[in-house]
């Protein structure tokens, strides 16, 4: 039985030894790790975060450290690959100019963390890359496609739309987002996405075609939700059926079958020279250099777990 199926989250020991791809989302966990450091006080009026004695905000560094030594620990994965945006989707903006527009931008600079991010992967033995022009999206699902036929592949990601790629080879996790009801992290087989959308991972960009995507600014049809999409697609069959049948759908076909090119992830939009063998993680490869660049951000707390060799342990 494929180990990605028999595993409960965080509760279930996997075998040592065992083959496994980690395919984290870096863009997304960075910020995560951002928020999770940095809280606005309303008394005072200022952000309270973690800062080093000279004033450098390191949240966002610390964070991503911490949840990518959870990861490793939790998942004991041989091969590891940090993925990030590098601008938006050249291929996406060329078929809708105002894909993700209604994004704000912050004036926050968080690129001192995440190049000193980058230098603590250099440093450990870990892979992580990037594509001008091409999100991390679609460097995961290269990245998936690519190493799944050779062993099981876990891409932790918050984005919904990364469920798509769920098959018996590739499994998605959804952190854990605080402490609120329903927050708690997911792990989605093929068999936990039937149970939450009532349908395989495969035909999820049929669903979100017709439902569209507001945080991508993903126009779909007017007043069609979750529920009705699905009992659309359940009653037509295929997606190009419920385009030419359900009444819905008139007006909207155009719309539609773009919506789907535009949210279906291939993997097609990266180039992605990256082979499994460069992804290898030598979990034990420390030194030196990586203290002294620790000890420049003030991580006392993770050199403590270096020296202990307990960092990935």
């Amino acid at each position: 039985m494929n180990k990605i199926l028999r595993l409960s989250v965080f509760s279930v020991e996997l075998l040592k030894d065992s083959p496994l791809a980690l395919i984290c989302d870096g863009s997304n966990l960075m910020q995560r790790a951002l928020h999770a450091h940095r809280h606005f006080d309303k008394a005072t009026g200022e952000w309270n975060t973690l800062t080093t004695k000279d004033g450098r905000e390191s949240g966002a560094l610390y964070g991503a450290i911490v949840t990518l030594s959870t990861l490793v620990r939790q998942f004991r994965p041989t091969h590891v690959l940090w993925t990030s945006d590098w601008g938006q989707s050249t291929a996406r903006l060329a078929m809708n100019s105002e894909y993700k527009a209604n994004r704000i931008h912050s004036d926050y600079d968080l690129s001192p963390q995440y190049e000193a991010f980058d230098t603590f992967l250099d440093l450990v033995g870990i892979r992580h890359y990037r594509e001008h022009g091409v999100e991390a999206d679609d460097l995961m699902a290269a990245a998936a496609f690519k190493f799944s036929p050779e062993m099981p592949v876990v891409i932790v990601s918050a984005d919904h739309d990364l469920r798509q790629l769920v098959s018996d080879r590739i499994s998605v996790l959804k952190p854990s987002m605080g402490s609120a009801p329903g927050a708690k992290e997911v792990l989605f087989t093929p068999k936990k996405i039937v149970e939450y959308y009532g349908l395989p991972a495969g035909r999820l960009p049929e669903l979100w075609s017709l439902t569209g995507d507001s945080s991508d600014n993903i126009q779909g049809i007017m007043g069609v939700g979750f529920k009705t999409a699905l009992k659309m697609l359940n009653q037509c069959g295929t997606l190009i059926d419920t385009i030419e049948r359900h009444p819905k759908c008139r007006g909207w076909e155009r719309q539609v079958w773009e919506n789907y090119k535009m949210i279906r992830l291939t993997g097609e939009y990266a180039t992605f020279a990256v082979s499994l063998d460069s992804c290898e993680f030598d979990k034990n490869e420390h030194s030196q250099k990586l203290i002294d660049h620790l000890s420049g951000w003030e991580m006392s707390n993770v050199i403590a777990h270096i020296e202990e060799n307990s960092l990935w342990s």
